[in-house]
């Protein structure tokens, strides 16, 4: 009976592999790796307007297909990222990534945004990330979020003035160690 059940959550198991390779192949290849579960981490630092520095993480998960789907579609990947300033440390819980590419990511265009920063909820605007994948890196531009939600001591706002395309930060995503970077960034 235990063998039965075994091999049955094996079968099951082999065959939602199967599904989620033939519906999501991308996800086993994130950031030029081999990413079986899926998953990719990556950190970058860039300045903005006044010198202010920011370091961000992001958390990169392939959905389950058919889950965080809507009317628009679904997403690419789903997960959190983290924003360092001098000043605070802020996690965003939503995290949504939109782009193209099948079997592969590399080459392919991705836009990222990050909502809901907790645990304080202090910003009011959405972090806009917008890319592209060049092997093991994401390279992106804020397109002037970064700089509309933080003021240039790394405060967050509590108004938010719209996006400054001018105000762009760069940033250029690979595997490290976020809270060393953070830890930098936060020294000055």
């Amino acid at each position: 009976m235990i063998r039965r059940v075994v091999l049955g959550l094996g079968a099951a198991a082999v065959l939602a592999v199967g599904v989620f390779a033939v519906t999501e192949p991308y996800a086993f290849h994130i950031g030029g790796g081999f990413t079986p579960l899926g998953r990719w981490t990556g950190v970058a630092e860039g300045t903005g307007p006044g010198a202010t520095r920011y370091a961000v993480e992001l958390n990169l998960q392939a959905p389950v297909p058919g889950r965080e789907c809507s009317s628009n579609g679904c997403a690419k990947f789903v997960g959190t990222a983290v924003v360092c300033t001098r000043k605070v440390r802020l996690t965003y819980a939503g995290l949504h990534a939109d782009g193209s590419g099948w079997l592969s990511l590399d080459g392919h265009p991705m836009t990222v945004v990050l909502s809901s920063p907790s645990p304080h909820q202090v910003t009011a605007a959405d972090v806009e990330l917008h890319g592209a994948w060049q092997g093991p890196a994401y390279v992106a531009s804020d397109v002037g979020s970064l700089t509309s939600d933080y003021d240039s001591s790394g405060e967050p706002r509590t108004q938010v003035p719209g996006f400054d395309p001018k105000a762009a930060v760069h940033l250029t995503f690979r595997p490290g160690d976020f809270d060393t970077l953070c830890r930098a960034v936060q020294a000055g």
